[in-house]
This record gives structure tokens, C-alpha cells and sequence, in this order.
């Protein structure tokens, strides 16, 4: 994360202020955290591993999807299509619309977590939360260009 904004071909990071820096914080925290769990877990046997990894995945996508309509338009953060790229206004429909999906998405991810639930429905659930925006943003796309 520390070459993206050297390697970004229009300098867009640099336009989202500390917001990428909040998310850089956010990633390496997440692993810290999963890190420090899992060396636990690893010595008391009894520990629900997988309940744990899929609150911490429910609170990323909560905290995601309440930070994602403040992303601007850039090549390395957010929803990043032809369609999102190309137009300023599709980008920022997108990730209003993706923030509240990725919010629900993990408030149901910490509920499911801790009612057992097989993580194979959590899975797909996500699978959902990232392809819905994307063909959300192709619909936006195709709206504007028929106008």
C-alpha cells in the first residue's frame, strides 16, 4: 500500500486526503487483530475460530461500506469498472448504493457469525455484495448512454 500512490497514473489517491491513509490503518489493523487471535486460539483448543474471523468480516465490510461513498474516483480503492472510471457521477452512485450493501452485508455477517451459521452462506452473501454494485454501475452506464 505504500507504492500505490507512487504508481497511480493520475495522482487520484492524493485526491482522497487521509482517507487512504484511515484505510491503509484499517487493513493492517485487521491483520494485526486476526494474527493476535489466531496465536490464541491456537494455544486454548475451545476457541471458535471461525465465529471470530467472520465478526472481523463483518466488521470490515460494516466499516467498508460506511466509508465507501467518500472514496473518490481512483484506480486502486472502491468499485473500480469501466463504468465507475469513465464518469464521475456512475462512480459516486455506485459506491452510495455498494456502501449500503456492504453496511447490511456486514451487519448480517456479525449476526450470522454468531449464530453458527455455515460460513459457506456467509460466503455467498458476500459474493453478492461485490457483484451487485458492479452490474449496478453497468446499469447507470447504459441508462446515460441511451439519453
Amino acid at each position: 500500500m505504500l507504492a500505490i500512490p507512487l504508481i497511480d497514473p493520475k495522482k487520484r489517491i492524493s485526491q482522497m486526503g487521509n482517507k487512504y491513509y484511515i484505510l491503509k490503518l484499517l487493513v493492517v489493523g485487521l491483520i494485526a487483530i486476526i494474527n493476535v487471535f489466531s496465536i490464541y486460539a491456537a494455544a486454548n483448543p475451545g476457541i471458535n475460530l471461525k465465529m471470530f474471523i467472520l465478526v472481523i468480516l463483518g466488521v470490515v465490510f460494516l466499516l467498508l461500506g460506511n466509508y465507501m461513498p467518500a472514496f473518490k474516483p481512483n484506480y486502486f480503492i472502491g468499485i473500480r469498472t469501466p463504468w465507475t472510471l469513465e464518469s464521475e457521477e456512475i462512480w459516486r452512485k455506485t459506491h452510495r448504493m455498494g456502501g449500503w450493501i456492504w453496511s447490511i452485508t456486514g451487519i448480517l455477517t456479525i449476526i450470522l457469525a454468531l449464530t453458527n451459521i455455515h460460513p459457506i452462506i456467509v460466503f455467498g452473501m458476500i459474493m453478492l455484495a461485490a457483484f451487485i454494485p458492479v452490474i449496478y454501475s453497468f446499469v447507470l452506464y447504459l441508462k446515460r448512454k441511451d439519453q
